[in-house]
């Protein structure tokens, strides 16, 4: 009984030292880029005020992207970004956008820094 446990032993142990572990690329917690310092850009708010690096500066930074006029998806997104705990909250617009309604917005989620391209 011993030799069979130990013959069954010593197969499954050639077994898998001969199986080959497929490499799944870089792990989802690893960057693939090294981050890039961005000098000659900037950060709009909707009321034409800058979103200077010390609104990133030591505190995590919830970040959200709409596209045009602020439709319900993008109200969603905003009350979404109001309810998250802590830190900063930025809610980015790419493309044309219609200002009247999101400096409405921008009065009702005055905590969501709401900006522009």
């Amino acid at each position: 009984m011993n030799r069979l446990i130990t013959v069954a032993f010593s197969v499954a142990i050639l077994l898998l030292l001969g199986c080959k572990s497929e490499n799944p690329g870089p792990s989802v917690l690893e960057e693939v880029f090294p981050p890039a310092k961005i000098s000659n850009a900037a950060l709009f708010r909707i009321n034409h005020s800058a979103i200077t690096p010390v609104f990133f500066k030591e505190q995590w930074t919830w970040v959200a992207f709409a596209r045009g006029g602020c439709d319900e998806d993008c109200t969603q997104k905003l009350q979404q970004l109001n309810a998250a705990d802590g830190g900063q909250k930025l809610l980015f617009f790419e493309g044309p956008a219609d200002n009247k309604r999101l400096n409405a917005l921008a009065g009702q989620f005055p905590q969501v820094a709401i900006a522009t391209a």
